[in-house]
This record gives structure tokens, sequence and C-alpha cells, in this order.
């Protein structure tokens, strides 16, 4: 009520949009943790009591579940919904850039350096310490992906069905090279568990618990008041059906033009992650075995990446904020420098992007699905088996020799055990490599 010279909040007070952009601008760069620390970022500044409640509780539990039933990135598709909430379209773009742009910057930057000096001549000695430290990056990248797969089937996998889908899921995904499995793993393991439950007016799969306790009761009453205003601002229907149509045309387009004989190798480039974004489940670690068969392992005459640079990524993914989908950045730079990066980027996010968009409208009819919720059991214990699959492939490759395997352990361990954090793990297992690679060359492993 007061107006003067001094009273700045009434002449100060930000658009929903400004809020936005200040919001996961500031999450961008301190988004560590993969997807459960930035659920967890996310809930406690936007959902719990004191926050800046644009969300409730109950309704943030079902938005998460909505994102772990589509493909790509859910915590970026999480972030995607909170701002297009707030508002609107422009704010969904908004909270997606924020997000994720400190992570795009260095990886791109990254893997378009190592495009441009890949061929040029360092001293011997140099290359040669380097070499060893992109081994121990290799090595604690494993560890890593160790550790990220113990803590997603325990989670995921609680009980004797979920851990027979994990395991079934696992063994599968590191005997079959082909992309189409993973949705196929998913998609079984959604049916198994949904057959599995026990009907009755009160599901308890051990889903999204408080959306489906009140499923029965008045929706409004689950959303707060900034929801309610944001939810006026958000995605009208008509937009969503357009936008799921937008992804289904360009998933079909790509995929068959990349297939013909003189396709433009930039259009392979794209299909190849738009494709991995269109059909990878389960969160940002389990694109990673889809990345390596599509890049790396690939059938096709493409030779996209070795095995090195694909690992040297990874390691460095896991040292930034953001989620691992930022990996695309580096992995377009190395291969078509600058319009590589945003290629590749644009490409593995869109289909994620895309979809949650075009859900967002109906978010209100889907999260009242009890179904749903026991489905999504199965699918995550299916992913969680990807994930273990995907760190057996990687420690086959770079966990082979004792420095190695030392390395690995050391890291895994370090995170495991000691509460290491992530990029200080990652540091710490290339600074390792040179000191215990030169103990087995000289007495110690010998």
């Amino acid at each position: 009520k007061a107006v003067g010279p001094f009273h700045f909040a009434a002449l100060f007070t930000m658009s929903p949009l400004t809020l936005v952009i200040k919001e996961f601008s500031k999450l961008g760069f301190i988004a560590f943790g993969g997807p459960p620390a930035h659920v967890a970022l996310m809930l406690k500044r936007f959902a719990e009591p004191g926050s800046l409640e644009w969300i409730s509780g109950d309704s943030f539990a079902s938005l998460f579940a909505l994102t772990q039933c589509l493909p790509g990135p859910s915590s970026t598709q999480l972030a995607t919904a909170l701002g297009g909430l707030q508002a609107g379209l422009p704010g969904a773009i908004a909270a997606f850039v924020c997000f994720d742009l400190p992570g795009f910057v260095v990886l791109a930057t990254s893997g378009i350096t190592l495009r441009m000096y890949k061929d040029a001549e360092f001293d011997e000695g140099m290359m040669d310490v380097l070499a060893t430290m992109q081994k121990g990056l290799g090595a604690a990248s494993v560890g890593l992906l160790c550790h990220a797969a113990l803590t997603i089937v325990k989670k995921c996998a609680p009980d004797p069905l979920t851990k027979k889908l994990a395991l079934l899921s696992a063994v599968a995904a590191t005997l079959i090279n082909s992309a189409l499995l993973f949705p196929i793993l998913l998609l079984l393991g959604g049916i198994a568990t949904r057959a599995a439950a026990k009907p009755g007016p009160s599901s308890q799969g051990g889903g999204t618990k408080p959306a489906d306790s009140e499923a029965g009761g008045d929706k409004a009453a689950l959303l707060s008041k900034s929801e309610k205003a944001g939810a006026q601002k958000g995605l009208p229907k008509p937009l969503g059906v357009a936008l799921f149509l937008v992804w289904a045309v360009l998933l079909l387009v790509l995929w068959a033009w990349a297939d013909l004989p003189g396709a433009p190798r930039m259009v392979r480039l794209s299909c190849a992650f738009f494709r991995t974004g269109s059909l990878v489940w389960g969160g940002g670690q389990v694109v990673l075995p889809m990345l390596l068969r599509e890049l790396v392992y690939t059938q096709s005459a493409e030779h996209w990446l070795t095995e090195a640079d694909f690992v040297r990524g990874f390691g460095l993914v896991q040292a930034m904020p953001g989620p691992v989908f930022n990996l695309s950045a580096f992995l377009g730079g190395v291969v078509a420098g600058l319009p590589g990066a945003l290629l590749a980027w644009a490409s593995l996010f869109g289909p994620g992007l895309l979809l949650i968009l075009a859900a967002l409208p109906f978010w209100q009819e889907i999260q009242a699905s009890a179904s749903m919720a026991t489905a999504l059991k199965g699918v995550n214990a299916s992913a969680s088996g990807l994930v273990v699959a995907a760190a057996l492939i990687l420690g086959q490759s770079y966990a082979t020799s004792l420095p190695e395997q030392v390395i690995a352990m050391l890291c895994f361990s370090g995170i495991t055990f000691f509460g290491v954090h992530q990029a200080l793990t990652v540091l710490l297992g290339a600074l390792l490599a040179v000191p215990i690679f030169w103990a087995n060359e000289t007495f110690l492993f010998a």
C-alpha cells in the first residue's frame, strides 16, 4: 500500500516469465547429482510448504510420474513442465534453456576443442600423461555408472517381481544389440506389474502415492494458487495435439530420409539422436547404451565416434550440472563442430520436450490414473536393468587392466561409501591414474 521513493517491491515485481528465467538459471548451475537430485531440488524450491509453491506436493508427484511414462530426460521434462505451468509456452522454453545451458556450453566447447586438436602434434611426454589421465577418466566413469546402477536397482526393484524384471532387462540388453529392444523391455515390464497387481478400489502399487491416494477427490483441491494461475497460461489442448503430430512426423521423416542412399551426413546424425530421444525411457543413464549402439557400435557403415571419445564425454558430463542428455553436445561437437553440437543437442532433447508439452494440457486427466502408477513400477524396474547393462558394456572396455579396475573400485567406493561428490570423483579418477599406472609399470602390480 505504501508508495514512496524507497518502496521498490511494487516497482520491481517480476513477471512469471522473468521468475522462471531467474529460478532455472540458478538451478542450471547447481543441478549436480543426476535426475534424483534434480527432482529433489525442484521439489524443495517449487512444491514444499514455505517455498515458491508453484505447485502442490500431490500435483508435483503426479507430474513426476507423467515424465517417467514418456521417453526423454525426465528431470528436464519436469523443469519444462513447471516453467510451462508458471508462464505458458515461453516459460517452458525458458526453463529448458536455462536449466540445460551451463552444461551444454562446457560440453559443446570440449567436444569442438577435441575435434580441432585431435590430429595436432604435441609433446610426446605430455600426450602420454594425458592418455593415462583419459584412462583414469574412463575407469572413473565405470565406477560412477556402477554406483548409479546400484542406486537405481535398490530403488526400482524392491520386490521379487521387479528384481526378476531388472535381471531380465540387464541380461537381454547385454546380449542383444538392438535399439528397439529397450522400449520392448520397458513395455513388458509395465505389462507384467500391471497384470500382477491385485484389483481393488485403491491399488497400492508403490507408484505415485500422493496422486493415487487422492485420485477420487476434487482435482482442484490438489492445485496451489500459483499452479492455478499457471494453468491458465498453460498450453491449450489443440496445441498439445499439434506438438504430438510434429514429433511423430519428424521421427518418421528423419528415419526414412536417413535410410536413403544419398542422405546428407547431418540428416543421418540428427536421425541417430532423434531416434534415441524418442525411444529412451528410464532417465539419463539409460540413454548411454542406446547412444553407444547408435554412434559407436553401430551396424551401419557410418563411423561416428570411437569408444575413447564416448567415454571422455561421459566422464565430463558426470562432472557437469544438468542432465546426462547434455552428452549429446559433446558427441555432436566431436563429429561436426558447432553445427553438430547444436543439432545433436536439439535432436536428443527434442522428442522428450515435444511429448511433455503435448501431454501437459491433458495432465489433469492423466494424474488420477492408478493403473499408470502400477505399470510404472515395472517400467522403472526394467530401466534399472538397462543401467546395469550399460555398466557392464563400459566395464568390458575401460576396466580391463588392473590399474583401471583399481581406479574404478576407488571411485565407486568414494561416491558410494564416503559421499564424495560426482565432480570430485571424476577429477580424482584422472589424477590417480598417473601414479597408479606408474606403480603398475614399475613394481607394485607387476
